[in-house]
């Protein structure tokens, strides 16, 4: 186990000097970080459903991103060659 930094151990001492109400809501907030620390950037189950229907479309053709023309608008902005026009 490593020692602990030197903002957490100032934290601590700060936290000690609150009323205990206020001491509890601190180790809850640290609790609450600790157990979603690697869970942070995961989808939830609604949205990688909705991730699945937006790739299904796409996949389909029913919809896409951006209009061929806005896409040739994009690449004439940026000096890029249209590949279709190649």
């Amino acid at each position: 186990m490593s020692a602990m930094t030197k903002l957490l151990a100032q934290a601590v001492e700060q936290a000690r000097e609150l009323p205990e109400e206020d001491q509890d809501a601190a180790a809850e907030a640290l609790f609450t970080h600790i157990a979603n620390r690697d869970h942070r950037y995961r989808l939830g189950v609604e949205q990688v459903e909705e991730v699945k229907r937006i790739r299904a479309r796409l996949q389909s053709g029913e919809t896409q991103l951006v209009t061929v023309d806005e896409a040739s608008a994009l690449w004439k902005k940026c000096g890029v060659q249209n590949r279709e026009s190649d």
